[in-house]
């Protein structure tokens, strides 16, 4: 009975140690982002988040362990994503739980990995890593959130490989000491040698980050070097509206809210090319209202037309922009005294929705949804594009798109100069959240070598140097209005990344599959041999 209580005891005081490395591990994992304690994140925990996972793997059974990856993506997720409390706590359950399942799945494949793969399973434990973020971000649940190397952000001198590599390849530099130490442990606790393979493994990644970090200082010197063809003066307008707002007297009066910025800009600022308004700072559609007889809603296009027509400037704006029964997040880009009276802007219609709450699978729509959550469903936009002044193209990626390498390196491809990225955060009402976004928004600058402005309803305004670097970020939740000057260089660089996109993290996911593959056939080999 004694030798039974001792061991029952010490199998659950195994589990609860467990479970609590999980829960320290998701507590790293928020802290190193943008959180609640410091906006901007502890980014160095982001060397170290995934020690206590790997720890608390090991020794588990498969089944245990998916418990275990459930806790960690759930409260991971929580803790990183808290700002979603505005939806419900019903929209919190579900969005959590999708990640505790996925984690769960990664978790039992570590299980794996730590199991069967003996002397390097430290590599494998990375590449298996780094193929779950890259998969994380495809498919109707694509969520670009919580990868490791936006952790990175203001670290610049070593996001400068990220035009190479991308965001995985910073990524890949960030997991590894976690790899490695957990490789230590394992040896360790296995009586096993340290071994020379080890020695060298923290040998090499010594040197690729201090050689990541020299190609940085070397890839911002020369963009502070270069050349520059002409600087566009450009006003962001802060506009800080309620996000849930509706009806005829809220938009009237959130449009005379961005006029009264804008003309403060131009009072102060006699030399502005672009007047930028954020998201769906305009909610009703131009085009709809301005070709109704009688309205409101049409008196109130009417007007912002002859507005916009009286001034020496371009003007883009956030629009629900409607054509026949499709309804549209857009982008509207009004040339100076030449598509605004008719209204004939050109439109950018936003191509990458939010999952859930900006679209559902097979286009489906659904008004209890839309009601009970706040939700708003768009149809989706059909090509990338970029628009054209007289001297330089700019792309206007909206919102959440810019947390996907893929819309920016098109628009780049397509010949952008410049990213004017129109967002409306603020139904988050976090600047946490806010932060986040920034994070991501600055690895596509430097993923294209292209500068950004980012004109957001409640922020972060500001410029992103296209080296990554945040100036003149306007106060978050303020109305207010940005001034800057962004440059057009005389030669636009053209970086790997924006030829080849995610080759790096596409390779290690074939890699990956290959020796998962063929580790299977081996393991299921063995056991029906014996």
């Amino acid at each position: 009975m004694k030798v039974w209580l001792i061991k029952n005891l010490n199998f659950n005081f195994s589990k609860l140690l467990s479970i609590a490395l999980v829960l320290f591990a998701a507590l790293l994992f928020g802290l190193a982002n943008p959180n609640i304690i410091n906006a901007t994140g502890f980014s160095f925990l982001a060397f170290i988040y995934f020690v206590p996972v790997f720890i608390a793997i090991f020794n588990n059974s498969y089944k245990f362990n998916y418990i275990l990856g459930f806790i960690y993506g759930f409260f991971s997720y929580a803790i990183y994503g808290y700002w979603l409390k505005t939806y419900g706590v019903f929209v919190k359950i579900f969005l959590f739980s999708c990640y505790g399942f996925f984690w769960g799945c990664l978790f039992i494949i570590l299980n794996f990995v730590i199991t069967h793969f003996k002397k390097y399973s430290y590599i494998v434990l990375l590449f298996v890593i780094i193929s779950f973020e890259y998969l994380k971000t495809k498919g109707f649940f694509g969520f670009g959130y919580g990868i490791t190397g936006y952790t990175q952000w203001q670290n610049l001198s070593l996001i400068q490989i990220a035009d190479v590599f991308g965001v995985f390849g910073v990524s890949a530099i960030v997991i590894f000491p976690s790899c490695l130490i957990f490789e230590f442990y394992k040896r360790y606790k296995n009586h096993s040698c340290i071994g020379k393979d080890l020695f060298i493994s923290t040998i090499l990644w010594i040197i690729i980050l201090i050689l990541s970090f020299i190609y940085g200082k070397t890839k911002i010197s020369k963009i502070q070097n270069c050349k520059i063809q002409e600087n566009v003066s450009v006003a962001l307008i802060q506009n800080n509206e309620d996000p849930f707002g509706n009806g005829f007297e809220h938009y009237r009066n959130s449009i005379q809210k961005l006029i009264t910025l804008t003309n403060y800009a131009l009072e102060n600022h006699n030399d502005i090319d672009i007047v930028v308004w954020p998201e769906t700072a305009v909610v009703p559609s131009f085009n709809h209202y301005y070709a109704e007889e009688n309205s409101n809603r049409k008196m109130m296009i009417t007007a912002l037309v002859n507005y916009f027509q009286s001034k020496n400037c371009n003007f883009v704006i956030g629009n629900a922009f409607s054509t026949g029964s499709k309804n549209y997040n857009s982008a509207l880009f009004f040339k100076n005294k030449q598509n605004i009276e008719p209204p004939r802007p050109e439109v950018y219609s936003k191509t990458k929705l939010v999952p859930f709450s900006e679209y559902l699978p097979f286009g489906v729509k659904s008004q209890f949804l839309e009601n009970k959550f706040n939700f708003h469903f768009w149809d989706k936009g059909e090509n990338v594009l970029v628009f054209e002044d007289k001297t330089f193209s700019f792309g206007t990626p909206i919102c959440f798109e810019d947390t996907f390498d893929y819309v920016c390196r098109k628009m780049n491809r397509l010949g952008a100069d410049v990213f004017v990225n129109v967002i409306n955060d603020s139904w988050g009402k976090s600047l946490v959240c806010q932060n986040q976004h920034l994070a991501m928004g600055v690895f596509r600058a430097v993923e294209n070598k292209t500068p950004s402005v980012r004109c957001a309803s409640t922020g972060q305004t500001c410029y992103v140097s296209a080296y990554g670097k945040v100036e003149n970020l306007i106060e978050p939740f303020a109305e207010s209005y940005g001034y800057y000057k962004v440059p057009v260089y005389e030669v636009k660089e053209t970086t790997v990344f924006s030829v080849i996109g995610n080759f790096f993290s596409v390779l290690i996911l074939i890699i990956c599959l290959i020796l998962l593959l063929n580790k299977s056939i081996f393991v299921i080999i063995s056991k029906v041999g014996k």
